[in-house]
């Protein structure tokens, strides 16, 4: 069997349903277990790397969300819980990056099916621009996002302190800011907002509805 067959096959066994209390542990077995080592490679552990921690962030993102589970044969394989936001004139749906997760081995097939669970919902509700938080690595959930039709919009990290040269008579001071030091203020404001634009090969997926872009945010060892 080809890998294009068995995953079409796989996508033909992955079933998705709501997200039950009774689903809890299980799912925050898979969310801790995806989670964890990311101290090893983001220089900081996720919060959700312990299983308790997982449990109490999913239960606490269920009221006022879309919670869909997916299983194959019964058993859980994924979930993601999609929030609904509440706020008027809302038009952005943000899944972070503890309100998902997926079995690595079926990892593709899982996201597919639980964002075509919550893609149309979250659209006929007004809510039609779609981000997700996920970690760097493994790079198969990133590129199963990037699939999907999502892009980069933002990239958080940390970065070690021990790689950082300090000169130890540099002395950091602060005061009130003057009008004296509106040149140099504006200066840094139009710094600060000469940020990157995502490149223009990186692929966006359109909602129906007005010209909104659903983007992925890869946030390694941190929260969307």
């Amino acid at each position: 069997m080809s890998e294009q067959d068995f995953s079409r096959t796989l996508r033909l066994m992955v079933e998705t349903d709501e997200l039950r209390s009774t689903d809890l542990p299980a799912a925050a077995a898979l969310l801790s277990r995806c989670h964890s080592g990311t101290a090893q490679w983001a220089g900081a552990e996720s919060a959700v790397a312990h299983a308790q921690a997982a449990q109490q962030s999913i239960a606490a993102s269920l009221p006022g969300a879309l919670p869909v589970a997916a299983r194959i044969q019964g058993e859980l394989v994924g979930f993601l819980v999609a929030p609904m936001p509440v706020t008027p004139g809302a038009r952005t749906a943000n899944m972070a990056l503890a309100s998902h997760a997926a079995e690595p081995d079926v990892v593709r097939e899982v996201y597919r099916a639980l964002y075509m669970a919550v893609a149309g919902p979250l659209a006929q509700a007004g809510f039609l621009r779609h981000q997700v938080g996920v970690l760097v690595e493994p790079d198969s959930v990133v590129a199963s996002w990037f699939q999907l039709g999502f892009g980069v919009d933002q990239i958080h990290g940390l970065q070690s302190l021990k790689t950082v040269t300090l000169s130890p008579n540099r002395v950091v001071e602060t005061r009130r800011a003057t009008a004296d030091d509106l040149a140099n203020l504006t200066d840094l404001a139009v710094e600060s907002h000469q940020i990157p634009h995502p490149p223009a090969h990186v692929p966006f997926r359109t909602v129906p509805g007005p010209r909104h872009r659903p983007r992925a945010r890869f946030v390694p060892g941190g929260s969307a």
